[in-house]
């Protein structure tokens, strides 16, 4: 079963009728839409926070900001920060 085909069903079997697929995903939306499912893209958008170092690098991963400033504080800032 080749990859598109591998997500059409497991969107199918827990009952979806979205798949989110990440930036720059070359999905074959055709094969998609035919099933009855839409394909929409997430779009992350950097959002810059203190940091003990200077400068701000972007694209840093989850922990580089639990590291920087504390869970409670990176919880606000993703749930914040969050957009489809």
């Amino acid at each position: 079963m080749k990859s598109t085909e591998l997500l059409i069903e497991i969107v199918k079997e827990v009952g979806g009728d979205v798949y989110i697929s990440g930036m720059g995903g070359n999905m074959k939306e055709e094969k998609f839409k035919k099933e009855g499912i839409e394909v929409k893209y997430f779009e992350f958008k950097p959002f810059e926070y203190p940091r003990r170092w200077r400068g701000f690098e972007p694209f840093m991963s989850a922990i580089d900001l639990l590291f920087n400033v504390g869970g409670e504080r990176a919880r606000e800032l993703i749930k914040g920060g969050a957009n489809l």
